[in-house]
């Protein structure tokens, strides 16, 4: 995997083959970051970011929250559909991390609006409203939220209602935080 991303680091199959295989081999960061920004420099203008993102996601799950916030916060202006939605779930997760809960908040907002379907962002939306202590906002992001809580707080999903925040290790595309 390193020789495919050595003789071309443009080829994004190749490094995110390389990506994925250090993040899963618990390869020090210092190592997996030089290769994103390696990778970074050989791509075209408009796809740097994508480099950067997974570079941010990388640091989220490292629990570098502020300089994944960093990270995010400079690609979000460039980014449209989808991939803006799942930028912003990201930074949501990271901006909840460092308690700041009013930005985690607008930013599930515009990912709920962009994309109010997506089933990721409706259960952490609507928990970390619940664990906010919104639970009538939380209804209305995931309508079946307060119906048939069992004693310990969790719906019949094994949803938990205000029991500390969601995991934000369950990627939805292989190479992010959640998204």
């Amino acid at each position: 995997m390193k020789s495919n991303f050595e003789k071309d680091p443009s080829n994004s199959q190749a490094a995110t083959s390389y990506l994925m295989f250090l993040a899963r081999s618990g390869a020090d960061l210092q190592l997996f970051e030089s290769v994103c920004l390696e990778w970074q420099k050989a791509l075209p203008a408009d796809k740097k970011h994508i480099a950067t993102r997974a570079l941010a996601d990388h640091l989220a799950e490292s629990e570098q929250y502020d300089r994944a916030r960093e990270m995010y916060e400079t690609i979000l202006d460039n980014l449209t559909g989808e991939e803006r939605v799942h930028v912003l779930h990201n930074i949501a997760i990271v901006y909840d991390e460092l308690n700041m809960q009013e930005k985690a908040e607008a930013s599930w907002r515009e990912a709920y609006t962009l994309n109010s379907s997506n089933s990721t962002i409706q259960a952490a939306f609507s928990q970390r409203l619940a664990n906010w202590g919104k639970l009538d906002m939380a209804v209305k992001v995931q309508p079946d939220v307060g119906h048939d809580l069992l004693p310990d707080g969790s719906d019949h999903r094994g949803l938990h209602i205000g029991h500390g925040p969601a995991n934000h290790r369950d990627p939805q595309n292989g190479n992010g935080c959640c998204g």
